[in-house]
């Protein structure tokens, strides 16, 4: 399944499983946002452009951080999606609180 990365001046940066507006590379998304202008940017190969200081310029660096950490963090919290329910279930609890156990229980 794919995934993409969003940008509009409302919402900011998102991640979905869609292209939310017109697809680009990850290198014409980063000159769009620069310009405030809304793209989509398949996830596939990102994180390797991100991280070809080659391709960016020095103005880009904060921004080229910021969609890093949004790619990455996504990723590291990501479920995987070919859970059966149970194992499903197994690694909400895994992640869960006691208190957010107690309320999925109790509902």
């Amino acid at each position: 399944m794919s995934r993409f990365i969003n940008y509009n001046n409302g919402e900011g940066l998102t991640l979905t499983e869609f292209a939310a507006y017109a697809e680009t590379d990850i290198q014409d998304f980063v000159d769009s946002v620069q310009r405030d202008i809304s793209q989509s940017a398949p996830l596939d190969g990102a994180l390797a452009a991100l991280e070809d200081g080659s391709l960016w310029a020095d103005d880009q660096q904060p921004l080229i951080e910021e969609i890093h950490a949004l790619i990455t963090e996504h990723e590291r919290t990501a479920m995987p999606n070919d859970l059966t329910p149970e194992e499903w279930e197994r690694e909400v609890r895994s992640r869960a609180t006691a208190d957010e156990i107690e309320y999925y229980d109790n509902q």
